[in-house]
């Protein structure tokens, strides 16, 4: 698993489960989130390509500092730009629908 391990991954997929309050009904928003290690740009990729919820990214140092903030348009796959980073570690943030994911990913 490559989530918040420092394992090199071509691809981190992330799953975000949601409930709605007293339906029993389970909605699963899922991206996938590579290359790791980046270089220039982190690309995510919805595995639903026709859903259109929002993401949020927000792409943080190791001390917290939120270096880059993002939110994806309804396409099925968006880019952020990363080439203005440092190399080293980062923790990037997924955030849909109220639930946020987290993962390590590394700069080359």
């Amino acid at each position: 698993a490559c989530g918040l391990s420092v394992q090199r991954c071509k691809s981190v997929t992330v799953g975000l489960f949601l409930r709605e309050l007293g339906s029993g009904n389970e909605e699963e928003y899922a991206y996938n989130v590579y290359p790791n290690p980046f270089e220039n740009e982190i690309v995510i990729e919805r595995i639903d390509p026709s859903s259109t919820e929002r993401i949020y990214i927000s792409v943080s140092d190791m001390t917290g500092k939120q270096v880059i903030n993002a939110v994806s348009t309804d396409a099925a796959s968006f880019n952020v730009g990363t080439d203005h980073l440092s190399a080293g570690m980062y923790i990037v943030a997924i955030q849909s629908n109220g639930k946020t994911e987290y993962m390590k990913m590394l700069k080359e």
